[in-house]
């Protein structure tokens, strides 16, 4: 499918013609062939917006149909009672109930399937920092994006265009929210090299 990039260090303002190989987007440039990390790419977009609506208000919450439920360690209800106004910005609609967390609603970025395992993840990390709020949002927001990504489902070409084009607005946008490359180019000497 063709996308339209605009950006100086591709060389390029044309539309340029992408295939899409499982989670690899090829497409050819002037130096050689640009390959795009999916879910990289879809986690700096998903960073970008989230926490630039987390730092003006609470992300938005999409309410369970069937609430959740989870049994809790002492520890954990520690980390969650300390920093139950975080979750609650986070997106999350959460009640403690004695060693029981209800889970009622959870930000709309996050698939049914990862709640669980991003309340874990965002739990453990937690339990690890002793941060500023700046940092603990941004290593926060890192494990959310990432539970969203793990069950988003690639595949439909108005959506993978849709992404490199918010991809390509991004600032950061060589880089993914964990410092991965989101964008390898591998040059045509390069390419010579493979075929040896």
């Amino acid at each position: 499918f063709p996308v339209t990039i605009t950006t100086p260090d591709l060389n390029t303002n044309a539309s340029i013609e992408c295939i899409q190989t499982g989670k690899y987007l090829v497409a050819p440039v002037r130096s050689g062939i640009m390959l795009i990390d999916l879910r990289r790419a879809l986690e700096r977009v998903l960073y970008d917006e989230s926490i630039a609506a987390f730092v003006k208000h609470p992300l938005h919450t999409q309410m369970l149909l069937f609430p959740m439920e989870r049994a809790l360690e002492k520890q954990e209800i520690r980390v969650l009672q300390s920093h139950l106004g975080l979750f609650e910005q986070l997106g999350f609609k959460l009640e403690l109930q004695e060693s029981t967390l209800a889970i009622s609603g959870a930000p709309e970025i996050l698939h049914e399937e990862g709640i669980l395992g991003c309340i874990e993840s965002l739990i453990v990390r937690l339990e690890m920092q002793d941060q500023q709020r700046e940092d603990l949002a941004h290593i926060l927001m890192v494990e959310m994006v990432r539970s969203s990504v793990k069950h988003y489902p690639f595949g439909k070409k108005l959506e993978m265009q849709q992404l490199i084009e918010q991809l390509f607005r991004c600032q950061e946008h060589h880089l993914s929210p964990s410092q991965e490359k989101i964008i390898t180019i591998v040059r045509h000497e390069d390419l010579h090299q493979f075929l040896r």
